[in-house]
């Protein structure tokens, strides 16, 4: 565990794969919570998130993807919480993580994180990307 972050790395991989400068693949972790509907906990995701990676295994079947590098960003703090400060603060993090050529990995509880993700790789133009998001519910109301 990153002891100045209190926040564990994603994966936990060895010390060597942990440098933003040569990682590959950099985590954001966003804890934020401003617009929940329903219920609470949203800003508990990113670090339920990575504490339970640290039970993943390092092999997928093929390789081991943590050797391409994966580091940890500490935790973006938005306070007191704004949606609209958040989104700018991730999309201009989520730029800076693209212009290193790395792959950002955006942890977020609240949907309010995806927005500032989604601009910022529209303004990247990187060429094709794809996104995964994990959802604990359906989202199926027009508003």
């Amino acid at each position: 565990m990153n002891k100045v972050q209190q926040y564990p790395y994603f994966l936990d991989p060895p010390p060597e794969f942990r440098r933003q400068n040569q990682a590959l693949f950099q985590v954001l972790p966003v804890p934020f919570e401003a617009t929940v509907t329903y219920g609470g906990g949203t800003a508990d995701g990113p670090l339920a998130i990575l504490r339970a990676s640290e039970q993943v295994e390092y092999f997928n079947g093929i390789d081991e993807p943590y050797r391409r590098g994966i580091y940890t960003h500490p935790p973006l703090q938005i306070l007191p919480p704004d949606p609209a400060a958040l989104i700018e603060e991730v999309k201009k993090r989520t730029l800076e993580i693209l212009a290193q050529k790395a792959i950002p990995v955006i942890l977020g509880g609240e949907h309010t994180v995806s927005v500032g993700v989604f601009q910022a790789l529209k303004k990247s133009q990187t060429a094709p990307f794809g996104i995964v998001q994990f959802d604990a519910h359906a989202d199926l109301r027009d508003s």
